[in-house]
């Protein structure tokens, strides 16, 4: 796994190589190893490529477990060779009570886990009120700038279909990414700020784009039917 070097084909031939210490090699035997990650106690624990996530449900009176769950997976990585970076490590507390209760801070191999109010994992902001603010407004503020090639298309009077397919291929997916999760939770602000922003698409692409509402609706259409066909769902309920 060291002095790994990798190069780049472009049309001009061979970059020169360069040395990486990043990443698993396909067919690396660490790879599935990562995937064998065990988990104690009453956690719920999420794996996707090299980021773990451990989740814990607690009731108001309950006692956190966290401690001895972050105890074990140092343990565990410093058996197996593998190195837990404790400052990409962060705490985040979801809770719906007025007061959030006050948890001691996590310490795994001496120091001290950071706490914090939003985390993003895998493209989603995720808050400690689930409320996806901060999501709604992160994505606004990509699709606003591929909104650009848009505004380029029309200045050079692209015909229209070329334009709907742009937005579709690199705006639209945006949308689409979580919103089955999110959109429950969005205020009415946040989806008018988004439709907005369809509204602009709509007017560059000459053609009348659904609002978010729309495309949440024919979103759960699809899922309903794939159900209904793999068995999983009764039919009566669309």
């Amino acid at each position: 796994m060291t002095n790994r070097s990798q190069k780049v084909l472009t049309e001009q031939g061979l970059l020169s190589a360069l040395t990486t210490s990043v990443g698993t090699p396909q067919g690396c035997v660490i790879s599935p190893l990562l995937f064998s990650i065990p988990s104690s106690g009453n956690f719920h624990l999420i794996k996707y490529a090299d980021d773990i996530v451990f989740i814990e449900l607690l009731s108001k009176n309950d006692v956190s477990q966290m401690d001895i769950a972050a105890h074990d997976l140092a343990g565990w990585c410093h058996d197996n060779d593998l190195f837990l970076n404790v400052s990409k490590t962060k705490e985040l507390l979801l809770c719906n009570l007025r007061d959030n209760p006050v948890y001691e801070n996590l310490i795994i191999d001496g120091h001290n886990v950071e706490q914090v109010d939003s985390f993003k994992y895998l493209e989603t902001v995720i808050e400690e009120r689930l409320r996806f603010q901060e999501h709604s407004m992160e994505v606004i503020k990509k699709a606003r700038k591929r909104l650009y090639i848009m505004k380029k298309l029309c200045a050079r009077r692209v015909s229209g279909p070329l334009r709907v397919q742009c937005y579709t291929t690199f705006i639209e997916c945006i949308f689409l990414y979580h919103l089955s999760t999110v959109f429950g939770h969005l205020s009415a602000m946040s989806r008018k700020s988004i439709n907005r922003v369809l509204d602009l698409a709509s007017f560059l692409g000459d053609y009348d784009f659904n609002t978010i509402e729309t495309v949440y609706e024919r979103l759960m259409k699809t899922r309903c039917l794939r159900l209904v066909a793999a068995g999983q769902m009764n039919p009566v309920c669309i």
